[in-house]
């Protein structure tokens, strides 16, 4: 039995939070596959690391690059004490490309693609290292192996056929062995091996993805907020946990400015079509869940989300307005 687990950002940040995170993924009791976004606010320190870069201020991109690192040793908790040699290897790369942008004074999208991969990548191997020092078989899998796209550098459409041979020969080959695959949520990369993202939020696709390729009994979205709100909680404090939504409810939610899930995430879970509802938290962290049902094969898809945020509104229509079964 497959479960995917998603760990967004704000999950993973915070002084000693990787070792509560592998705990919840070492507490599932059949084949697991984690997907990971970068940890806190790395894609945006990234952004903002390429734009100094590009303005001739590498001196303060450098800045932040060191601040990157002092988090994510942070983040490792009392374990580990120094960063996995994969992970020094990729704050080298990341320094020698900012140099590079300053060099060029240019900051293309197929140089921002690369530039915020990072941010997945380190979060991946960091994530791998910490259940490894607790004695568990983890490997960090990079998502540009599995999920192949067109060249939309930005909010790239992934190839399902190809990316779902490729999951399926690639995930199965490490839980047959007892290895918990560590995969890069947002990012894939072209036919030609250039890097690509699937948009921001794009993690929550990637776990549905793979979730999807895999046949998952459960793809689990982990998250700190209780679930589907009324409101932003951080804006109104008497927001209040839906029960349950349909999928209309919550394109409709997302239409109006709601932080629901990536524009796509929920597509792979509607195939097999189904109601959301909540979960009770078994930990700090918290999960909603969406049950399906298709044939005589149940389903379950727990999805979770927060609102007060409207980037995420784009396409979910679509997604959502299309009969059930529709292909991903």
């Amino acid at each position: 039995m497959w479960s995917s687990y998603k760990f967004g950002g704000s999950s993973l940040a915070g002084a000693g939070r990787l070792p509560q995170v592998a705990a919840l993924v070492e507490r599932e009791d059949g084949a697991v596959v984690v997907v990971v976004s970068a940890i806190g606010k790395t894609t945006d320190i990234l952004l903002q690391m390429g734009r100094l870069a590009e303005e001739g201020a590498l001196a303060e991109a450098e800045q932040c690059l060191q601040r990157l690192i002092d988090e994510h040793r942070q983040a490792m908790g009392e374990g580990l004490d120094e960063l996995p040699p994969a992970v020094s290897r990729c704050f080298d790369e990341l320094k020698d490309l900012l140099k590079g942008i300053a060099l060029l004074q240019e900051r293309t999208d197929r140089t921002s693609a690369t530039l915020v991969s990072f941010g997945e990548r380190i979060s991946a191997v960091v994530l791998a290292a910490v259940l490894q020092a607790r004695g568990g078989s983890a490997e960090a899998v990079d998502a540009r192996e599995l999920l192949i796209s067109d060249d939309g550098y930005a909010e790239a459409r992934v190839d399902h056929e190809v990316s779902s041979k490729r999951a399926k020969e690639r995930l199965t080959a490490l839980t047959a062995k007892g290895t918990i695959p560590v995969v890069t949520g947002f990012i894939a990369s072209t036919r030609e091996g250039r890097t690509t993202t699937l948009g921001r939020g794009g993690s929550d696709y990637t776990a549905t993805l793979l979730g999807n390729y895999i046949g998952a009994a459960a793809v689990v979205i982990w998250t700190d907020v209780s679930g589907i709100l009324t409101a932003d909680p951080r804006l109104v404090s008497e927001a209040r946990t839906l029960p349950s939504v349909s999928y209309r409810e919550a394109a409709e939610m997302s239409y109006f400015g709601a932080k629901v899930l990536h524009s796509r995430a929920i597509r792979p879970a509607r195939q097999a079509g189904g109601r959301p509802g909540i979960q009770p938290p078994p930990a700090a962290l918290v999960a909603c869940r969406l049950q399906t049902a298709q044939g005589d094969v149940a389903r379950r898809c727990m999805l979770c989300a927060s609102l007060g945020d409207p980037r995420y509104h784009r396409q979910f229509w679509a997604c959502c307005g299309g009969a059930a079964g529709a292909a991903v």
